[in-house]
């Protein structure tokens, strides 16, 4: 049975005015994870840390429109809420690449704050991208492309066409300021320190994904079932 790693943020701080705290976007997760296990695959679940926790956002009801990321949530028998609470959620340290066919990062904008520093999941990435495999990630986990250095250090990603959620969408839904404030890095710009190439859709909200040979990445929640669809597709080729 082919297996896929599913990493999720460990980042869990305050980010939204109204004093929610950011970390897993529920939808980025769970519908990546329902399309792997319906396929037949394995799906393990690990963060840097072997902690997680969901963005308290990204389960307001306005935010649960996603595939069927409201009916996961309120199925509290899914998988993916044990998995938050601890069960069965892996560190990074724990993992070896030569047990997965393939990797997809999770996002929520706590993946701003420990993805391009999550040295063990992102080593997990560079061995499996030079073992042919492939890459996968979802809106803001395209920053984990600073941290997946090869042996030259430059990071897999680089030369290759990525998207993540845009300096745009960043505006729109008013936390530009805060991500400046807070001193990380947004999509965008990890992007420019890499020497990846940025592309993005005119519509920030958009279901669009790029494949750039075994790197592939996905604009924002909308994105994440298209990702992980053309994920599995690529691994089976």
């Amino acid at each position: 049975m082919p297996r896929v790693l599913l990493v999720l943020t460990s980042a869990h701080p305050v980010l939204y005015p109204s004093g929610l705290k950011t970390g897993v976007f529920w939808s980025e997760a769970v519908d990546p994870y329902d399309v792997f296990t319906a396929a037949g695959w394995k799906v393990d679940v690990a963060s840097e840390t072997g902690t997680a926790a969901v963005d308290e956002h990204s389960v307001e009801p306005d935010m649960l429109v996603y595939s069927h990321s409201a009916d996961s949530w309120n199925d509290k028998s899914h998988p993916m809420h044990a998995i938050l609470s601890g069960q069965g959620l892996k560190a990074g340290s724990e993992l070896k690449a030569a047990d997965y066919d393939a990797v997809f990062f999770s996002a929520g904008h706590g993946a701003l704050y420990d993805y391009p520093s999550a040295k063990h999941v992102a080593g997990i990435a560079v061995q499996l991208y030079e073992a042919g495999k492939y890459v996968a990630a979802i809106c803001h986990g395209t920053v984990v492309f600073a941290a997946t250095l090869d042996s030259a250090g430059s990071s897999i990603a680089k030369g290759k066409r990525i998207t993540g959620f845009t300096r745009k969408g960043e505006s729109l839904v008013g936390l530009s300021g805060k991500i400046a404030a807070d001193g990380v890095r947004d999509c965008e710009a990890v992007a420019a320190d890499i020497g990846a190439v940025w592309v993005e859709p005119a519509d920030p909200w958009a279901d669009y994904t790029v494949q750039d040979g075994r790197i592939l990445t996905g604009v924002n929640p909308a994105s994440g079932t298209t990702l992980a669809k053309q994920l599995l597709e690529a691994a089976r080729a």
